[in-house]
C-alpha cells in the first residue's frame, strides 16, 4: 500500500466507524460523566478587553471522549485554592484525520477572539449547572493506532465560566 490514502483502507480505518459507535454507547449508558466542548468566545468590540465577552460558538466532541483530572493539583494560596496542571485528552474518535484535529483546537480566529476546550459533567447527581473548566492545547495531538484514538494535551487556563454559563467578569473600555 503507497500513497496518501493508504491508511483509508486498513483494518484500522474500517473498524474506527464501529470503535466510535460502541464507545458512545458506554457514554449512553453513563461510563463517562464528562462532557468536552470546542469554545470560540470573543469581544464585541472586536479586540481584546474591548465591548463584552460573549460566546461565538460551542460545539460538543462527540462521540465523548475520556478526561482523567487526576493530574490536577490544588495550589493553596493566601485568597483560596487554584487548580493547577496538565492532562490528556483521550478517546478522540479515530475518524479524525490531523487536519480536522488541528482544525477542531486550532482554529482561525478573528482579532479579539480565543478558543478552548470545556469539560463539565453531564448532570449527574441532579447537579444543574455543573462546574467547568478551560483547557488550552498543550501539544501537537497524536494517534494511538493500537488503542483506536487520539490523544491530545491539555493545560488548565483560569477565566473559567460560571456553571450556568456566564462569562467571567471583565473590565471594559
Amino acid at each position: 500500500m503507497h500513497g496518501a490514502r493508504a491508511g483509508d483502507r486498513t483494518l484500522f480505518a474500517e473498524l474506527a466507524d464501529v470503535v466510535d459507535e460502541a464507545r458512545q454507547l458506554s457514554v449512553d449508558l453513563g461510563s463517562e460523566p464528562y462532557r468536552v466542548f470546542i469554545v470560540v468566545e470573543g469581544w464585541t468590540g472586536g479586540e481584546t478587553g474591548r465591548g463584552d465577552r460573549v460566546i461565538v460558538s460551542e460545539e460538543e466532541l462527540l462521540p465523548t471522549p475520556h478526561v482523567d483530572y487526576r493530574p490536577l493539583q490544588n495550589q493553596y494560596q493566601n485568597a483560596g485554592t487554584v487548580e493547577r496542571g496538565g492532562l490528556r485528552l483521550t478517546h478522540v474518535s479515530p475518524r479524525y484525520n490531523e487536519a480536522e484535529m488541528r482544525g477542531l483546537f486550532r482554529r482561525p480566529l478573528c482579532p479579539g477572539q480565543a478558543s478552548y476546550v470545556e469539560s463539565r459533567m453531564d448532570g449527574r447527581g441532579h447537579d444543574p449547572q455543573p462546574v467547568r473548566r478551560r483547557f488550552v492545547v498543550d501539544g501537537a495531538p497524536w494517534l494511538d493506532a493500537k488503542k483506536f484514538y487520539w490523544i491530545v494535551p491539555l493545560q488548565e487556563q483560569d477565566d473559567r465560566r460560571a456553571p450556568n454559563g456566564a462569562m467571567p467578569r471583565a473590565g471594559r473600555f
